[in-house]
């Protein structure tokens, strides 16, 4: 994240996460990405694949409540489009 900040450069960005493949998040994990990991960015965009992942991002999604409009998608073009309107 540190990298990520740094490159930025105090400007916020929509951001596309490819979590396919993710097999488990623990509780702790999930909770700095809805908070100190979203730090400059707009919105966010999970690329899900298998139905591992996908139950991943729902499950994130509602017990953790980010601070910035954040949706699941398995189509890349429509989590594109999504955050199309944060550019």
């Amino acid at each position: 994240m540190a990298d990520r900040l740094k490159l930025q450069n105090g400007i916020y960005y929509p951001a596309l996460c490819d979590i396919r493949g993710v097999e488990e998040v623990d509780k702790p994990g999930r909770d700095y990405l809805a908070r100190e990991g979203s730090t400059l960015l707009k919105a966010v965009a999970f690329i899900v694949g298998d139905p591992m992942s996908d139950i991943l991002s729902y499950f994130y999604l509602k017990t953790t409540k980010p601070s910035i409009p954040t949706k699941a998608f398995q189509d890349m073009d429509e989590a594109k489009l999504f955050l199309e309107k944060y550019i």
